[in-house]
C-alpha cells in the first residue's frame, strides 16, 4: 500500500511596516507624490491634525502663514530663505483634490479620527488602538507648553507611532546637516532625541532596506531632485502600560466605563522615559 501525499506549500509573507507621514513631509512639495507611491510597499498613517487641516482649507489657503512652521522651505548655505506660500497653498490643494476624488484605501493609507467611525484602520488592527492612541495623546498633550497648529501636528504624529507596533515616523531633514524640526520639539516636550550614527550596523541595515523602497516606488528622482528624508524611531516604554477597553464601542475613545480606572489613566504620564532615535535616509 503505498501512501499519496499532496505536496504542501508554505509561503511566508513579511508584516506590511508601518509608516506615519509627519506632516511637515506631508504639505512639502513632494509630500503626496511619497505618501502615494510608498503606499504600494508599507502602510502609511496620516495623523489626525492633518485631516483637521483639510477640513479647514478653506482657511488655510487664505493664511497659509498660520502653517508657517510645518511648511518645506528652500535651504542655502546660510540657513532657510523666504517662505513659499504658492508651495503649500498647491500641497492643500493637491491632499483636497486625493481626499475627495481618490479611493484611500486602495492607496493603503490610514488614520485614527475623532473617534473609531471617523477612523479608518488595516483589517488587522488591534481593536485597542483608538483608545490606546487617545491616551499616549492626552498624556503627550500634558507636556506641551503651547498647542499651536504646529504642536498639535507633531504631538498626533508622535503619539500615533507609539500607539502602532514596529512603525516608524518618515519626516523632512531640513538640510545635511539640520534636524527635523519634529526631533526639535521632542527634545522641548523633554524626550531626548539622538542622532544615530550612520556606522551603526542597524541603521545601515534598515536604511538599507528603506532605500530600496525608495527606489522601488520610483522616489529616487524626486530624492536626488533636492527631497531630504529622516526616519524617526521612538521608545516609549510607558506605552505599553496603557490599559486596554473592556468592551471596545465607538464611542469617544479616551471615555471609559470606570470612573475611578479613567482618573488612574488620566494622571499617568506614559512618556515616562521616552525616547527617540533618528537618522538621514538620504543626503
Amino acid at each position: 500500500m503505498v501512501a499519496a501525499f499532496q505536496e504542501l506549500q508554505v509561503k511566508l509573507t513579511p508584516r506590511r511596516w508601518s509608516c506615519v507621514i509627519d506632516p511637515a513631509l506631508a504639505l512639502s512639495p513632494q509630500g503626496l507624490a511619497v505618501v502615494k507611491r510608498l503606499g504600494e510597499f508599507v502602510d502609511t498613517w496620516i495623523p489626525r491634525e492633518m485631516w483637521h487641516i483639510l477640513d479647514n482649507t478653506h482657511f488655510y489657503l487664505r493664511q497659509p502663514r498660520t502653517l508657517t512652521s510645518i511648511q518645506t522651505r528652500e535651504f542655502s548655505s546660510d540657513g532657510p530663505t523666504a517662505f513659499d506660500e504658492q508651495q503649500l497653498v498647491s500641497a492643500l490643494r493637491e491632499w483636497e483634490r486625493l481626499r475627495f476624488n481618490t479611493d484611500l484605501i486602495r492607496l493603503k493609507m490610514f488614520w485614527i479620527g475623532d473617534g473609531l467611525s471617523e477612523s479608518f484602520l488595516p483589517q488587522d488592527a488591534d481593536a485597542d488602538i483608538v483608545f490606546r492612541y487617545e491616551s499616549l495623546n492626552d498624556s503627550l498633550d500634558a507636556r506641551l507648553p503651547t498647542r499651536s497648529t504646529l504642536d498639535a501636528a507633531f504631538c498626533d504624529t508622535v503619539a500615533l507611532s507609539a500607539a502602532l507596533p514596529s512603525s516608524f515616523i518618515l519626516t523632512l531633514q531640513p538640510s545635511a546637516t539640520g534636524t527635523p524640526e519634529i526631533c526639535r520639539a521632542l527634545e522641548t516636550w523633554e524626550i531626548p532625541c539622538k542622532e544615530l550614527d550612520e556606522s551603526d550596523e542597524l541603521v545601515a541595515l534598515e536604511r538599507h532596506y528603506l532605500r530600496e523602497l525608495l527606489v522601488s516606488s520610483g522616489l529616487a528622482g524626486i530624492c536626488w531632485a533636492g527631497l531630504r528624508l529622516a526616519v524617526l524611531h521612538l521608545v516609549a516604554p510607558g506605552a505599553h502600560l496603557v490599559p486596554s477597553r473592556a468592551e471596545p464601542d465607538d464611542s469617544f475613545a479616551g471615555e471609559l466605563l470606570d470612573d475611578n480606572r479613567e482618573v488612574e489613566v488620566s494622571e499617568s504620564d506614559f512618556w515616562r522615559g521616552a525616547k527617540a532615535f533618528w537618522y538621514a535616509l538620504n543626503r
